[in-house]
């Protein structure tokens, strides 16, 4: 079927792919196989050097309602701007591709954003870590626009795409584009500069998808690129947050975010004399955010000048907390 006369559907769901040829099609056949069946699927093939082009072929050829993007790997923030340039569908929702979903998803969500005429639907979902499946409420603490915003900002909610099923024309009336800018938190970003403005928000205390959680590995690489990234991603979110109540909570909330990655990741880049040098001004900031007690022992080592040492620790902790779960 043609572009030109195809019918617009009424949820356009993306999910962009990038070295996931081993779980994507679990994920593909979830959304082909829902009872809710006007929508679009659009695989996003972001430059993947693995299969996962040719298996959004595959698929392409055997359902009229898979469409596939073929472009260069430009990260997912570039990956799903350029399917939503493209997308045809009244709503948008966005799947990662190594979950999964209910088959009710696309109906109930649908159903519950029509009857409430909203922008945007937020609902539950559940948490898998390979052992334990956990259910995760996502109510908003109230359904203005401003506050949803700020639950967001401070990790009452999650800031990601595929618990929202969102009004495709709200990304276009108000050019909401994920930042290409820097990496992690992009979704975040994207939802919080849409919350920015007076759309109507909608919850469904219902669970459908279920996110996949993998061991956090303490190997992530971290350089001096990891942390002018961190700071372009500060900057840009306190510059969001301006002509909002927000503005200070922002730096705040992104430079403790800053910091842990800094601690977890640093420990290659950073002795404990320069990683005090580049974080010792942000104590206050770093703890007036609510932790766990034990992270602020181990953060009040490190500010006190011994980096190494509390991250060895930390190392220790986790290492045993893996065995326990095992």
């Amino acid at each position: 079927m043609s572009e030109i006369n195809r019918p617009t559907p009424a949820i356009t769901v993306i999910i962009c792919m990038y070295k996931g040829e081993a779980t994507v099609c679990r994920m593909i056949d979830c959304v082909l196989n829902q009872t809710f069946k006007d929508f679009e699927l659009m695989l996003v093939d972001d430059g993947s050097p693995d299969r996962c082009g040719e298996i959004a072929e595959e698929y392409a050829q055997k359902d009229s309602r898979v469409r596939v993007l073929h472009k260069p790997n430009g990260g997912l923030a570039d990956a799903r701007n350029k399917a939503l340039a493209i997308a045809q569908g009244e709503y948008t929702i966005q799947f990662d591709q190594d979950d999964w979903v209910e088959l009710n998803c696309l109906e109930e969500m649908y159903a519950k954003a029509k009857e409430d005429d909203a922008d945007m639907l937020i609902c539950d979902n559940f948490r898998n870590d390979g052992k334990v499946e956990f259910y995760g409420s996502q109510k908003p603490t109230d359904m203005d626009h401003q506050v949803v915003m700020k639950d967001i900002l401070v990790g009452k909610l999650y800031g990601y795409c595929w618990n929202k099923l969102i009004r495709l024309n709200v990304y276009k009336k108000y050019g909401i584009l994920f930042p290409t800018e820097f990496y992690g938190c992009e979704d975040q970003y994207g939802m919080c500069a849409m919350l920015k403005n007076e759309i109507k928000v909608s919850y469904l205390p219902q669970a459908y998808y279920h996110y996949v959680t993998y061991p956090d590995s303490l190997s992530r690489h971290y350089d001096e690129k990891t942390y002018q990234n961190d700071l372009v991603m500060r900057d840009m979110f306190v510059k969001l947050f301006r002509g909002t109540p927000y503005k200070e909570l922002a730096f705040e909330r992104k430079t403790s975010f800053m910091f842990g990655r800094a601690f977890t990741f640093g420990r290659k880049f950073f002795t404990s004399k320069q990683f005090l040098e580049t974080f010792g001004e942000y104590e206050q900031i770093v703890f007036a955010v609510p932790r766990k007690k034990s992270f602020n022992l181990l953060y009040n080592l490190a500010f006190r000048g011994h980096y190494q040492l509390a991250r060895t620790i930390y190392g220790f902790l986790f290492t045993l907390k893996q065995i326990i779960k095992k």
